[in-house]
């Protein structure tokens, strides 16, 4: 179970996620270390040790749902965020990480960056980018077809990812 709690820096404060996994924090970390760093994925600040265990850092960004709250509508009209989170996608598949639970409740938004993919939870670096899995992991109404009626099949975890991405900007 991980807790979160504001943490405050200098002039700076931060989400602190705190017993975070593991794999969350190497993905955050791998993302991190990138040259070529996307705005669109929440960029990880740091990471320490507490007396409740590994804290990982990250900014402070306003829900996605509050953004959009004041209208009526859907992701595609606000394209700017639509451009935003293709975007964020693009940097990760081409460093073979698939997030596996797009959702609106994923998604977050600050001034500076715009909207910003978070939650990593269940997110998964792959070997190569023809990899497939057979577990079942993402959020009803999100998932591919796939994943809704599998059988122990095997399914594209980089197509799952994009069937996610157009139910969020539909």
């Amino acid at each position: 179970m991980s807790y979160v709690s504001v943490v405050e820096r200098g002039h700076f404060k931060f989400i602190a996620k705190v017993n975070c996994n593991l794999s969350k924090m190497k993905i955050l970390e791998y993302l991190h270390r990138k040259k070529q760093q996307n705005n669109h994925v929440i960029q990880l600040e740091g990471t320490c040790l507490s007396n409740l265990g590994l804290e990982i850092l990250l900014p402070i960004c306003q829900p996605i749902q509050e953004l959009m709250s004041n209208c009526k509508g859907q992701l595609w009209q606000y394209h700017w965020l639509a451009e935003d989170l293709i975007s964020g996608f693009q940097f990760l598949h081409s460093h073979l990480v698939t997030h596996r639970d797009i959702k609106p409740d994923n998604l977050v938004y600050s001034p500076e960056f715009g909207l910003q993919i978070i939650d990593f939870d269940v997110a998964v670096q792959l070997d190569k980018d023809t990899d497939m899995v057979d577990d079942v992991v993402g959020t009803e109404g999100y998932v591919a077809p796939e994943l809704e009626d599998n059988q122990g099949l095997s399914y594209s975890l980089l197509k799952a990812d994009l069937w996610s991405c157009r139910w969020v900007i539909k």
